[in-house]
C-alpha cells in the first residue's frame, strides 16, 4: 500500500474510481438512468489531467500491483463566502474496496498534507459520507443543493477546523 500524489498519468484510473464509487454510492439518492450514462472520454481524462498538475493535494491510494483504489482532491475554495484554507473537492474509494480503512487512511494523510489547516466539503445529504465525516470531527456548516443530472439535489456542508 501507498499513499502518494497523483500525477497526470492517474487521471483515467482517478476518474474510473469516481463513476464506480458514484454509481454505488448514490445508488437510491440520484436517479440511476443519469449515472448509468456517465463515461469516461477522452476530453475529461484531459481535463482532469491538467488539474492535477496544477492542485497541490490530490493524493492517491496504490495497491502493490499499483492499481488505484481510492483518491482525494482538495483544492482551493470554491464558494467565495467560505473563509476555509481548503475544500475537498472529490473523495471515492472504490466500493469493493470501502470499510477496509483507505477512507481513513487517505483522509489523515491530507490533512498531514495540508499541515492542519481548515477546510470543508459539500456532500450528498443521505450519502454515506455523511457518517465518515461525522465520524472524523466535521461539523454541519449548511445546506445547498446541485443540479446533477436535471435535477435538482439537498447537499450537506461540512466544516472542520481541528485536526484530529
Amino acid at each position: 500500500m501507498l499513499i502518494r500524489p497523483a500525477t497526470s498519468q492517474d487521471a483515467e484510473q482517478i476518474l474510473s474510481i469516481n463513476f464506480k464509487a458514484r454509481k454505488e454510492g448514490y445508488r437510491g439518492l440520484i436517479d440511476q438512468a443519469y449515472l448509468e450514462t456517465r463515461v469516461i472520454t477522452p476530453e475529461r481524462i484531459y481535463k482532469f489531467a491538467e488539474k492535477i498538475q496544477s492542485t497541490k493535494h490530490c493524493l492517491v491510494y496504490e495497491n502493490e500491483t499499483y492499481e488505484l483504489l481510492g483518491y482525494i482532491d482538495v483544492g482551493t475554495p470554491r464558494d467565495e463566502n467560505i473563509a476555509y484554507g481548503y475544500e475537498v473537492h472529490s473523495f471515492y474509494v472504490l466500493p469493493e474496496y470501502q470499510r477496509i480503512g483507505i477512507w481513513s487512511q487517505l483522509w489523515t494523510a491530507f490533512q498531514q498534507d495540508i499541515q492542519g489547516q481548515s477546510f470543508y466539503l459539500w456532500t450528498l445529504a443521505g450519502s454515506k459520507g455523511e457518517q465518515f465525516y461525522l465520524k472524523h470531527w466535521g461539523k454541519v456548516f449548511g445546506t445547498s443543493s446541485q443540479e446533477i443530472g436535471g435535477k435538482n439535489y439537498s447537499l450537506v456542508g461540512y466544516a472542520f477546523t481541528t485536526v484530529h
